[in-house]
């Protein structure tokens, strides 16, 4: 009920209600907070994001998650700064997330620090970041994996890259 009220409220009010959808992610109930989020994702006007982003700062964790949902849902890159901030986060769920988030939001542009986290000493962080890795867009970021293959030393990182590229080489 309470996210069929979110949805028409935004049916009637339109880009004037996003303040109250931004306000509604902080819910105890996670099903309305999915329902916000993915109405929040769907919503062109470019003023989300930003508002979106904001409540990555929220001292919930869970709230924080599902912050990046939304934001990895919307694709839009201005996010992408405040997303490089929470993969710092304290909590490992929303660091996880803002990694995941990071590839769908910065797309090529988060290679270098994608790259970055595979090199990392945490092995959850790392295969967060493999994964990552698969959902950049190919061509220019085929060729910047050749380019940091020719450089890296480290042999498990060498094959990471080699595993990105026979990826990157099947979604040509």
């Amino acid at each position: 009920v309470q996210s069929n009220t979110l949805h028409t409220l935004y049916d009637i009010q339109g880009s004037e209600s996003i303040d109250v959808l931004v306000d509604a992610l902080d819910t105890k109930n996670m099903y309305v907070r999915i329902a916000v989020g993915k109405l929040l994702a769907r919503i062109p006007d470019a003023s989300v994001t930003a508002k979106v982003a904001a409540q990555l700062k929220h001292d919930k964790p869970e709230i924080r998650s599902e912050v990046l949902d939304v934001l990895a849902w919307r694709g839009d890159a201005s996010a992408a700064p405040a997303i490089m901030v929470a993969i710092k986060d304290k909590d490992e769920k929303v660091r996880l997330k803002a990694i995941h988030a990071l590839s769908k939001t910065a797309k090529g542009e988060a290679l270098p620090q994608l790259l970055s986290l595979v090199r990392g000493k945490d092995p959850k962080t790392r295969e967060a970041a493999r994964k990552a890795l698969t959902y950049l867009p190919g061509g220019q970021v085929g060729n910047r994996l050749v380019e940091a293959y020719k450089t890296e030393e480290t042999p498990e990182i060498r094959k990471t890259l080699i595993e990105m590229l026979h990826i990157k080489g099947g979604q040509s």
